[in-house]
């Protein structure tokens, strides 16, 4: 999430205009909301089994627009809480406005993707649909206050420290920190999960996009897709992809 926070900021469309004519390197990774942003001006390469051979097996989903863009990772977002600190657990989104969790909650900023995923969330379940959102910048002011953050890193240590009770959170970092005896747990909202899904796309104009090719089906491999499930709770794009076990309790 490092990358897409540094790139979430003022200096992105300036980033974007220089990476159209001379890219700073073959192949990109962003959250969707980001690839979106420039996907319709010419700045990326079709991506095709002939030239990502394991596009051949990734979920018809994750083939974007224009064959532009692969979705390689979904970090799927849940609702996290200190067992410790939570007697009564939210069930889902809409329990976060329960007084009962009143200064309590940890959320992120608007400029990452999770913000803004809730905000349409709470156009379209408060108002009259994702985009009005008037009614979920009013709805998100009667939460106040509370912490806003860049991204998942800089949540997980107020969840760990107490500082928070309750936050939207990568599942990946629920496992890290239920590893380190930390007393949390999460619930898959009710209403449904949101997801973290990271678009790859390769630059039309770089010089060596047979570089960026290959990169993004090395990320696509069976091999690197099963990795990313086994340490972060990555839900594979790959259809190929068979999760052990161990990791079927997981909602991936």
């Amino acid at each position: 999430m490092t990358l897409i926070s540094a790139l979430a900021w003022r200096g992105f469309p300036t980033f974007a205009r220089r990476a159209r004519t001379i890219p700073p390197f073959p192949a990109v990774m962003l959250n969707e909301k980001y690839t979106a942003m420039i996907r319709n001006d010419g700045y990326f390469a079709e991506l095709t089994p002939d030239n990502v051979p394991n596009m051949a097996d990734v979920i018809e989903p994750a083939v974007l627009k224009g064959n532009t863009a692969v979705t390689g990772m979904l970090a799927p977002l849940v609702i996290a809480y200190g067992t410790d600190l939570v007697s009564e657990p939210p069930k889902g989104w809409a329990d976060l406005w329960d007084e009962r969790f009143t200064g309590q909650l940890g959320l992120y900023k608007i400029t990452n993707s999770a913000a803004t995923m809730m905000a349409m969330w709470a156009g379209e379940h408060f108002g009259s649909g994702r985009d009005d959102i008037e009614t979920a910048v009013a709805k998100f002011k009667e939460l106040g206050p509370f912490p806003q953050i860049g991204y998942s890193a800089q949540l997980t240590p107020l969840l760990s420290q107490g500082q928070v009770a309750v936050a939207p959170i990568d599942l990946g970092e629920v496992k890290a920190m239920q590893e380190a005896g930390i007393p949390i747990d999460y619930v898959v909202p009710e209403e449904g999960m949101l997801v973290f899904d990271h678009s790859f796309s390769v630059f039309e104009n770089s010089a060596d996009k047979r570089l960026g090719f290959d990169y993004i089906n090395f990320a696509l491999s069976p091999e690197i897709q099963l990795s990313m499930a086994e340490n972060w709770l990555i839900a594979p794009t790959n259809k190929t992809v068979e999760l052990p076990e161990e990791l079927q309790k997981w909602p991936l």
